[in-house]
This record gives C-alpha cells, structure tokens and sequence, in this order.
C-alpha cells in the first residue's frame, strides 16, 4: 500500500535524542549526526553484540544520511565497521530521464545479473523463479 514519505522535521529534529549536535559539511550540504547505540545479549548472557550506527543527516534533502558507519563489537572484541559514503547529492527533483526505460531491454539471467555487479553467487532459488516466471511470460506471449 502507498505511503507518504516520512518527514524528519526541517532541522531532523523528529530523531530525538539520537541527534549529538555535531555538524559537518558533505558534499556542499550541512549535514547533522545521529548516534544510534544498541546491545543484543544472548539468553544465557555468555555473548554480546553492541552495535553503534552514526550517520549525518541532511536537513535540505529531507534528512537522508550523506555518510552512515555502523560498527558492531563482539564480546568487547572488534567485529566488523560498514560505512557508506555518498559520492553525489543534489538538492530538487530528479530528471525524468533516470526513470526512462531503454528502447530495447535486454533480459538476462539472475546469475548474469549478479556476476555483472561484482557477486559471484546468485540464489539459486532466484534463479529457478525467473527460469518459472520466463516460461509463463512465453506461454502467455509476453516477451
């Protein structure tokens, strides 16, 4: 079911009490952070996963993340850090071209598909669906 977009406030400040007061400029926006902590123990209390995600938000592009790292402790040990960096930001609506479909589409396999952006392993369910749902399209005389 559609949705209206969620509206973080003009200045983010539907965040709460994530937000620290801290700005930094990314990409010619003033960007504002959010430091989100959390901790999962397991039942019998022998292991713990923290996990502290920050991200910095900008206000003039309805408050979406320009950087996020999320760094996930194991046991009081280092386990992992992810972080994603926007490379490009423009405030304002997008070109109708980024929607456009191109005049002749090429249809390829899931495996083709992943192997092109750099997985090397597709799901093998994923690709017995699309071998099941191509065969219907052809039954049906849809290309």
């Amino acid at each position: 079911m559609p949705h209206l977009p969620m509206t973080w406030g003009k200045n983010c400040e539907n965040y709460g009490a994530d937000l620290t007061g801290a700005t930094k400029t990314i990409l010619g926006f003033t960007t504002l952070q959010i430091v989100h902590k959390g901790t999962q123990r397991s039942k019998d209390g022998a292991h713990n996963l923290d996990e502290t995600d920050e991200s910095w938000l900008a206000p003039a592009l309805n408050c979406e993340p320009l950087e996020e790292t999320s760094t996930w402790i194991y046991n009081g040990a280092p386990d992992a850090v992810t972080t994603k960096i926007a490379t490009a930001a423009i405030a304002g609506e997008p070109p109708d071209s980024l929607f456009e479909l191109p005049s002749h589409p090429v249809e390829v396999h899931p495996s083709v598909f992943y192997e092109s952006i750099g997985q090397k392993v597709g799901n093998p369910r994923q690709e017995y669906a699309y071998n099941r749902d191509r065969a219907k399209r052809a039954d049906a005389g849809i290309r």
